[in-house]
């Protein structure tokens, strides 16, 4: 329902809601004229809120679930997949929407997703960025990932078991196998774990003050990345830095204890910047389960089973396009542990099911 649409007639207000219509009968084809009002939308009334794009309404377990994508938020237009809990055992009609906290399953990258439902399971897709600036419209699709409610009724995402598998085509790296070299700071490396030790170095742009960095050996085209991460108390940053061969450009894909979030950043001719971020709650940073997929210039980062983060890390066609491309682990303070790790070469739509 409109009320106010600048998009349409000009001017600077939107004013919308999402609401609900019953039909007459069982037939789709005449409704009632009466509308109940849900969700509120009014970008100068008391929500702030702009344009629901792809919204949706879902009943998952108990609880309805209302989602949508926000427009005029990023520099994608669309925005990050946002949505909002209904109670528990409550008809849909009964919920106080307008009252529900605003949740986010991914970053900015990931545009206009929408939910369907396989058998007994949920699956969340949308596109992913064209550019890596922004601007773009379209691109890629993420991988299909599994959409799941937890007790407390917040909504969660992961790579499923099922799909990990089908993705995985053999690890090309492990620490037990293959050597690693130290870029800076000292790092202790056993069969099974990499652990920054201390002696890291300032790298002002990334806002670190004791990085270390392991460079993995070997060269690398499409991956999917396990590991776990342990941080302890004084690790503020851990994750992976991705560079390709004879470029100055580069990626990094980490967790940030010190910030509570999921960022993905670039070091690119103009400097540092954040592709996306995403605000999360982990409650042991000694206890992270870590995926990543890397193919080309996209990016999907999958922790603890519960958040995922998607970004466009790189154009296509740039020369920092990630085809032959160097994986190192990195730290921002003494103590961070890799363990567990497998540089996994990802499979193709014409392989996964060989």
């Amino acid at each position: 329902a409109y009320y106010a649409n600048k998009y349409w007639t000009g001017g600077n207000d939107f004013d919308a809601a999402l609401s609900l219509q019953t039909s007459v009968g069982n037939s789709t084809e005449r409704w009632e004229e009466q509308e109940t009002e849900l969700l509120r939308f009014d970008n100068a009334g008391t929500s702030g809120r702009d344009e629901p794009e792809v919204a949706q309404i879902l009943k998952i377990g108990r609880r309805w679930y209302i989602f949508a994508s926000m427009y005029g938020r990023t520099s994608n237009g669309v925005g990050a997949p946002s949505y909002w809990t209904g109670d528990l055992d409550t008809k849909i009609d009964e919920v106080n929407w307008n009252q529900k906290q605003e949740r986010f399953l991914d970053g900015e990258d990931l545009c206009a997703s929408q939910i369907v439902k396989i058998g007994t399971r949920y699956y969340l897709y949308g596109w992913i960025a064209s550019r890596a600036g922004g601007g773009g419209w379209g691109g890629a699709i993420n991988v299909a990932r599994e959409l799941y409610a937890k007790s407390d009724g917040t909504l969660a995402t992961r790579l499923d078991p099922y799909m990990t598998k089908l993705l995985s085509g053999g690890s090309m790296f492990s620490l037990a196998r293959n050597d690693t070299t130290a870029q800076q700071g000292t790092w202790d490396v056993t069969n099974d774990s990499a652990s920054f030790t201390g002696g890291g170095v300032t790298m002002s742009g990334l806002n670190m003050s004791a990085y270390g960095e392991l460079l993995l050996s070997g060269s690398y085209r499409r991956t999917l990345i396990e590991s776990k991460l342990s941080m302890g108390t004084s690790g503020k940053i851990a994750g992976f830095k991705l560079q390709q061969k004879g470029a100055a450009d580069y990626a990094t894909v980490a967790v940030d204890q010190k910030n509570g979030q999921l960022i993905i950043s670039g070091k690119e001719q103009g400097g540092y910047l954040t592709r996306a971020k995403y605000k999360v709650d982990i409650e042991n940073y000694d206890d992270i389960t870590l995926k990543l997929i890397v193919e080309g210039g996209i990016v999907e980062f999958y922790v603890n089973d519960t958040y995922a983060l998607t970004a466009r890390i790189f154009d296509d066609g740039s020369r920092s396009y990630l085809s032959d491309f160097s994986v190192s682990l990195f730290g921002d303070g003494s103590g961070t542990t890799f363990s567990d790790l497998s540089v996994n070469m990802l499979r193709s739509l014409e392989t996964a099911y060989d």
